[in-house]
């Protein structure tokens, strides 16, 4: 009886332990795409070696909203899910993190300008390949980021530049229809 109550109360603690770690799973994981969400995006950045030169990426998939409203949501998660697998295909899912919504932030540790030039039409061209539209703002800065929310609002208003110019060119092509 004794043995019978001691090997319950174990399954009963690995279990309780296993349910944890999963619960910190997902508490910093997106559900939809599988990729890490902004909690985790902020325990990784401030494990980046002090002195690292970072190349971050603030991302938005353009034409959501039209996709979800003409095709419905199922079709648009398909390409947020799209979308992701290019982002993650390029940088590794561990660098990839989806802020909100159609919102992603990435970020690539990089030894020159001319490398994370690469990398930007890495996945500029991916993108258009996977048919997924891309707004970019990106930016080069050194480890540690002290101020990450500060640190998202630059890169997050060259994203907003993008789209505006996206949106721009989308408006005149309309125009010469």
């Amino acid at each position: 009886e004794l043995l019978t109550t001691l090997t319950w109360f174990l399954t009963l603690l690995l279990r309780n332990r296993d349910n944890l770690k999963e619960m910190q799973r997902l508490t910093n994981e997106d559900q939809l795409t599988g990729v890490l969400n902004r909690r985790g995006f902020e325990k990784a950045i401030v494990g980046i070696p002090e002195g690292t030169t970072i190349l971050a990426i603030f991302a938005d998939i353009n034409g959501l909203k039209r996709m979800n409203d003409t095709y419905g949501h199922k079709e648009g998660d398909a390409l947020i899910k799209r979308a992701t697998q290019v982002m993650s295909d390029i940088f590794g899912k561990d660098h990839v993190f989806r802020m909100g919504g159609d919102e992603f932030l990435i970020y690539k540790e990089i030894t020159s300008e001319e490398e994370a030039d690469h990398y930007l039409s890495l996945l500029k061209a991916s993108s258009a390949y996977h048919q997924v539209s891309l707004a970019i703002g990106s930016t080069i800065t050194t480890a540690p980021v002290t101020d990450i929310n500060a640190f998202i609002k630059v890169i997050d208003a060259k994203m907003y530049e993008d789209k505006g110019r996206h949106y721009h060119r989308r408006s005149a092509d309309r125009q010469k229809a």
